[in-house]
């Protein structure tokens, strides 16, 4: 086998660079968010009232054009107050909590619990799966 010579150095390293090029252009960093069951966080808005089911509707559309890459860019970007509790992340929507687990490197959402606030307090939906 021959010693590579300037050429081939170049070429493969431009190859390389193209790869990169091509795997950075779709990168997962400049996707909106993805919400896992969003049907499911309708579903169980429906148990609550009309204002509720509005604002966790306009939530679902505010969370799949956002590109969120960390906790910094939820607060930024949404106006409600919003926490992280253990590795869940919990938006206050009125007297109401939105619990989500968020993957920011994927860039997917998944949908945990709508509770109500005393329903929240109890600390229950901690533990459940």
């Amino acid at each position: 086998m021959s010693p590579l010579g300037k050429g081939d150095i170049f070429c493969l390293t431009l190859d390389i660079i193209v790869l990169i090029m091509r795997t950075c252009s779709g990168s997962v960093m400049h996707r909106p968010m993805r919400l896992i069951k969003r049907c499911n966080v309708l579903k169980d808005a429906e148990c609550f009232p009309k204002e509720i089911q509005k604002e966790v509707k306009a939530w679902c559309d505010v969370v799949k054009t956002v590109k969120w890459n960390h906790l910094d860019d939820v607060r930024r970007n949404y106006k409600r107050s919003v926490d992280l509790v253990d590795e869940f992340t919990v938006f206050n929507i009125k007297d109401y909590r939105l619990i989500v687990s968020i993957n920011y490197r994927t860039k997917i959402i998944y949908y945990r619990f709508l509770l109500t606030h005393k329903e929240y307090d109890t600390g229950k939906w901690k533990y459940a799966d």
